[in-house]
């Protein structure tokens, strides 16, 4: 049987069955070998979050030298990843940062508002095909918008759309639906540049009320302009983008004010798009020149020649690579790199843990192990109709809290959690769920200080309950902080978490600046005297890019412990790993499918194209769920199932980045 190997907490191996007996040691040895250097810098920030970036950002502006090793394949994870993207009451954005993430000016509506005026319009351009309105104009006033395909009206230039309220009324705002497309041919992409509302009382002297641009790439969204005054004409002149041929409109609502008393409460900010807050962080670190990747696994801890921390190594589809740092920032959702330093950390204590989870869409669901389901205002606006067959555009934001059971804080015992996590909360018409599950860390670690008591704002958090009891040069951003759980709450929220992240930023500059280049580095290692197996561990060491001439650092010989043993693993759980792994599981075979990603089905789900052009639509492509087209959500969750059912397990968020080899034969596979 073949075995999982685990280079450091952060690097494993998985053995497949082979024939090869194994030994009942937990590790398996590798020869010395040379890392090459992708970075060296003052500050390494290891980790994606709202946090991490500021962290990165403050240090910069203190004049260190930054990197960023980001885990997922975008920044902003503990809201983008959590999908926990909202404000609680009495939290307001202070800082720059937190301004921009939660100012999304791109607006999205599912539904008819219900104080929309009735009217009748006219257009300077005649509409085109093949998208054309009706006779006399409707479509736009019809109350359906989503689909660019069935719901839209093309123009072919610039058009302005007059409306007639039959009598003056009060209009709070004009709205437009608008669709985009940006990525195909010039001829068959459709954009919108902007607007200009202009109102009049009768049809001949008009008065600018305001114009806006659009700035979204998403696939519809909404152009509004304030407008507070009476009027009974209204006039919306659309602007085509230049580099286009064509837009496609979706609706036309000309608002009224609210009626007395319609509310008692006062609206609640909508939260941001994820897409908005992962492009906000992107363009800060460009912005600031700080250069950065994503999808990134820290695998070891680099020492300096007197043994102290000195940078990272991590793993990616382009193997592993060292940074160089005087100043290690870890911002990981675990304190991965503290624990591979040998920071001390409070054990994990065993048995139900608490955790929450984030639905969009679907009904709530109840049962045991759901502690609570608690909905998010505003809901989530989405098209309609749409494949899933709901029965509106929108969505209800539903906020699980779990009670699971979890042996231990391996890897193993936290995607099994994952797996029924996902499992108490499906429903067959949600839209979204979080990527990963969102914990309070249960075992923090021992810092130089500990803070207590109530919440001391982000500004009184000791520095030192940050800073690793008996590490050196190591920062903790996170959840595993040496405070208080309570606090450590309150920490994880963004805006608390992007406050802390600038006050550790500068301090790792500050320090970063005291300190000479290091010297001596490796990466230590020490191999067992009885390894499980015998072999060696082969990966790519060429660099972050095949052209790519860097310095190298030594490696010294090591062992990597093995994480679990298994008959066949499937690295890849795509459109073809994911029915490997199904048929193995199904024939008997101990089966692990590692995937990247946080879901499965690769390009027909992850990758949105949910329909088949060509195939052989026959044998086990038959039996898929959905035929020849199919709900995402509803896809991802027959293969998940099929494989759970089947016995297989499933770690998401883990990348294959090596292979263990004993001669010509592979025994295992390394991944991080």
């Amino acid at each position: 049987m073949s075995s999982l190997i685990e280079r450091t907490a952060g690097l494993c191996a998985v053995w497949l069955a082979t024939g090869v007996s194994f030994a009942l040691a937990a590790a398996v040895n590798q020869t010395p070998r040379q890392i090459p250097v992708a970075r060296e810098v003052d500050v390494v920030v290891v980790g994606g979050s709202t946090g991490a970036v500021s962290a990165a950002l403050a240090a910069a502006e203190s004049g260190a030298r930054v990197f960023l090793a980001a885990p997922h394949p975008y920044l902003g994870d503990d809201m983008a990843a959590t999908l926990r993207l909202w404000l609680e009451e009495g939290e307001e954005p202070t800082s720059e940062l937190g301004r921009r993430i939660f100012e999304d000016e791109v607006r999205v509506h599912a539904g008819p508002d219900p104080n929309r005026l009735e009217f009748t319009y006219q257009a300077s351009l005649p509409s085109s095909p093949p998208h054309e309105d009706g006779d006399p104009p409707r479509m736009l006033t019809d109350g359906r918008w989503g689909d660019p395909v069935s719901r839209s009206v093309q123009y072919n230039g610039d058009v302005t759309l007059t409306a007639d309220l039959g009598e003056p009324k009060a209009i709070d705002e004009v709205r437009l639906v608008v669709y985009y497309r940006g990525s195909g041919d010039a001829k068959t992409n459709f954009k919108v540049a902007g607007m200009t509302v202009f109102v009049s009382q009768d049809r001949d002297r008009w008065k600018q009320i305001g114009s806006v641009t659009n700035r979204s790439t998403e696939g519809y969204t909404t152009l509004a302009v304030p407008v507070g005054q009476r009027a009974r004409y209204v006039r919306v002149d659309v602007q085509k983008a230049e580099d286009v041929e064509r837009m496609l409109l979706g609706e036309l609502e000309i608002v009224a004010p609210a009626p007395p008393g319609a509310s008692g409460e006062p609206q609640r900010r909508p939260p941001p798009r994820p897409l908005h807050v992962k492009k906000t962080l992107d363009q800060a670190l460009l912005e600031a020149g700080i250069p950065f990747l994503y999808s990134c696994y820290a695998t070891d801890v680099l020492r300096d020649g007197q043994g102290r921390p000195c940078g990272i190594v991590m793993a990616n589809r382009a193997g592993r690579q060292a940074v160089v740092a005087k100043v290690i920032i870890d911002a990981t959702d675990r304190a991965t790199v503290a624990r591979m330093a040998a920071a001390r950390f409070r054990p994990y204590p065993a048995g139900k843990q608490s955790f929450k989870f984030v639905v969009i869409g679907g009904e709530v669901r109840s049962g045991a192990g759901i502690v609570r389901a608690r909905t998010i205002d505003p809901p989530f606006p989405g098209p309609h109709p749409n494949p899933a067959g709901t029965s509106s555009g929108v969505f209800p934001v539903i906020e699980y809290t779990l009670e699971l059971p979890v042996a231990d804080a391996s890897w193993a015992s936290m995607a099994r959690a994952e797996q029924l996590a996902r499992n108490l909360t499906y429903h067959p018409e949600q839209q979204f769920t979080s990527d990963v599950l969102f914990q309070v860390p249960a075992d923090p670690m021992y810092g130089r200080a500990r803070s207590e008591g109530p919440w001391p704002g982000a500004d009184g958090l000791p520095l030192d309950a940050f800073r690793p009891e008996g590490v050196p040069r190591l920062y903790v951003l996170g959840g595993c902080a040496d405070v208080d759980r309570r606090q450590a709450e309150k920490l994880l929220r963004p805006l608390a978490l992007i406050d802390v992240g600038a006050r550790v930023g500068a301090a790792a500059a500050a320090e970063a600046r005291s300190l000479g280049q290091p010297a001596g580095v490796h990466v230590p290692g020490q191999p067992v005297s009885q390894p499980a197996a015998s072999g060696d561990v082969r990966e790519l060491l060429a660099g972050v890019r095949p052209t790519d001439q860097p310095n190298r650092i030594p490696q010294h010989a090591g062992a990597l412990p093995v994480l679990g043993r298994y008959d066949v693993v499937v690295i890849g759980g795509g459109t073809g790993g994911a029915p490997a792994g199904i048929g193995a599981a199904r024939r008997g075979a101990k089966t692990l499918v590692v995937e990247y990603l946080h879901g499965l089905g690769g390009v027909g789900t992850m990758g949105a194209i949910s329909k088949y052009y060509w195939g052989n639509r026959v044998g086990f492509t038959a039996t898929v769920g959905g035929g020849n087209s199919w709900v995402i959500e509803q896809k991802k969750q027959w293969y998940r199932t099929q494989l759970l059912e089947a016995g297989a397990a499933v770690w998401f968020g883990t990348i294959g980045c090596g292979a263990f080899v004993d001669g010509r034969r592979v025994c295992g596979a390394v991944v991080a």
